[in-house]
């Protein structure tokens, strides 16, 4: 027998990982502060779309709160049912049909992308940020790179670097083709990943192509799914979303939606929470710092014509110390690392301007043009003005 006045509330989520399960805790944190509700638990792993539907249908529930992966395969909680509908995730009120009864509440994606960033560049001793997204095409892991990508850039941080699947996510090919990428990649790299799931492929990875973590990449993931983070080899480094925040928030606009406040779609966006810092982005040893603060200086001043003599006049140590620090940690040489850093900004300088090639390489560091030509040819197999015309979009 039904209890008066008992709300009968449909929780459609996605809780075979931490992103589910803690906004499951903060539905339940809301629900139990005195709250007449009777909650209908519909995991999206196991429950389809008909089960679903054919509950709504029973005409019992009087309020839903959903995610993002559960809607695309029940339509009808966006276009056809009014019943009061919270939804959680990344896509935006433009992306369904649905405008009465209805409130969004967003992770602020590419505020956690820029976070990462920010992790990264606080540690100081990388040559190369790259990205590894979730799976091709999914809205939070498209505005985690933004966010990400967007801070580094700000920054002037230095080279950035894209992972883009050929093979399905997680297959042997996949991993084989990430382990392939990351040993193309200068170290030492910062690579973040929008998914601990997918963070744990890149460890594997990495092992896979017998590069040390965090020595010479350093992983950062996202959601802090703690069994994961903890049994990974080494533990993950992750970005806590406050999912279970988000919970707490849905329920609260659904719980104002069923009593008839606020009507009209509403949107609130939650910051992330912080970063839960373990073994793969922890600085290991002094040598790092060292390095770290190398590639700090050549970074911000390889175009102004600096010396390997300059560099280890910065660092205040023996040029024997500072060579054998240098490869071991960054697998390259300081005169590589400050060549490498001319060219990047070389070749920016071909994309984005027309300034004339003379000019375009002095304003990178180089002082030899000759010798500028012989080099870049070696390396991309074209000369500077046909690179220019082959990457220049204008130009197409």
């Amino acid at each position: 027998m039904k209890k008066i006045g008992v709300k009968q509330v449909l929780v459609f989520l996605h809780m075979s990982g931490a992103s589910g399960r803690d906004m499951l805790s903060g539905i339940f944190n809301y629900a139990k502060g005195g709250r007449m509700w009777s909650l209908h638990l519909a995991n999206a792993s196991i429950k389809t779309s008909e089960e679903v539907n054919a509950l709504i249908e029973k005409g019992n529930i009087k309020g839903i709160i959903a995610g993002e992966y559960c809607l695309p395969d029940a339509p009808r909680l966006l276009e056809d049912s009014g019943i009061p509908l919270v939804y959680i995730g990344s896509k935006g009120e433009n992306d369904y049909s649905r405008k009465k009864a209805i409130s969004y509440v967003h992770n602020d994606e590419a505020g956690i992308g820029s976070l990462a960033a920010s992790t990264f560049m606080k540690l100081g001793r990388f040559q190369c940020f790259a990205f590894v997204p979730a799976r091709p095409g999914v809205a939070y892991s498209d505005r985690r790179q933004t966010g990400y990508t967007q801070r580094l850039a700000d920054a002037k941080a230095g080279r950035i670097e894209i992972f883009e699947p050929k093979a399905k996510p997680g297959t042997p090919d996949d991993r084989a083709d990430l382990a392939r990428w990351l040993t193309s990649l200068p170290k030492p790299t910062a690579v973040y990943v929008a998914w601990d799931f997918r963070a744990i492929q890149v460890l594997e990875a990495c092992r896979d192509a017998k590069i040390a973590v965090p020595e010479h990449v350093a992983v950062l993931g996202t959601d802090n799914d703690e069994l994961l983070c903890d049994s990974a080899e080494p533990p993950l480094s992750s970005i806590l979303p406050d999912h279970e925040r988000a919970g707490y928030v849905a329920a609260e606009r659904l719980d104002a939606l069923m009593r008839g406040r606020n009507p009209k779609p509403q949107t609130v966006f939650l910051k992330a929470k912080k970063v839960v810092e373990r073994e793969t982005t922890r600085s290991v040893t002094s040598s790092a710092h060292l390095v770290g603060k190398a590639l700090a200086y050549i970074n911000g001043n390889a175009t102004k014509g600096i010396t390997v003599v300059d560099v280890i006049k910065h660092l205040g140590c023996s040029r024997r110390l500072a060579d054998l620090r240098f490869r071991e940690i960054a697998g390259t040489t300081i005169l590589k690392a400050i060549t490498a850093r001319r060219m990047a900004e070389l070749k920016r300088l071909l994309r984005e301007t027309n300034l004339p090639i003379n000019k375009v390489a002095a304003r990178s560091g180089f002082s030899c043009l000759k010798r500028l030509e012989r080099l870049f040819r070696t390396e991309e197999g074209a000369s500077m003005t046909e690179y220019r015309h082959q990457n220049q979009p204008s130009r197409h």
